[in-house]
């Protein structure tokens, strides 16, 4: 596992981009934005990106994906999750122009997206929606990715960790520091440890 810290000064994109590259495989879909990578290319990934947990911090994040046109396409669509349906239909009548797809489970967003993100407000929070029946792990499978951006203690991103490379998956600790401003406008710190 690496461990490393990174500011971003720009915008949340450059970083998710840049913390995705280092890590072995998800470059590959990430490659129209990071250049060619050296990892397997999974063909029947999805260019769809997952986001769950849509609150104070997640909203941003998620609005930073579609602003800088990362996700929110008709290729690369932005499909969600939250806990409470109505954030969702919020951030999609705030961006109109955009693919956003709401799903009813965090199993049913992983299912269908390459990569995903999750923003989950508390430890409790956190292990409620990766442990469910429809929950992140239920819906792992070879080659999803998870960056996994809440505060959590070691040994629970630990856990998450091994939980998914189990099943086939990927998985990014990527806590973040700062706040609802600095996530609307990617200006977040990144503290990220995953395998090279």
């Amino acid at each position: 596992r690496i461990q490393m810290s990174i500011v971003a000064s720009s915008s949340l994109l450059f970083l998710i981009l840049s913390l995705l590259s280092i890590v072995e495989g998800f470059d590959s879909h990430l490659r129209p934005f990071v250049g060619s990578g050296r990892s397997k290319v999974i063909s029947n990934m999805s260019a769809a990106t997952g986001f769950i947990g849509l609150g104070i911090m997640g909203e941003g994040m998620a609005g930073r994906l579609l602003s800088e046109g990362v996700a929110g396409t008709a290729d690369k669509p932005l499909v969600v999750w939250n806990r409470t349906g109505s954030k969702c239909t919020a951030l999609k009548e705030k961006f109109p122009d955009a693919t956003i797809e709401i799903k009813d489970s965090a199993k049913s967003v992983i299912e269908a997206c390459g990569v995903t993100y999750s923003m989950l407000s508390t430890p409790e929070a956190a292990k409620a929606v990766f442990d469910a029946a429809d929950g992140v792990l239920a819906g792992i499978g070879e080659g999803r990715s998870i960056v996994d951006c809440a505060t959590l203690a070691e040994a629970d991103m630990q856990r998450m960790n091994e939980a998914v490379v189990a099943k086939g998956g990927r998985f990014l600790e990527a806590p973040v520091s700062g706040s609802k401003g600095p996530a609307a406008t990617g200006t977040l710190i990144f503290l990220c440890a995953g395998d090279k």
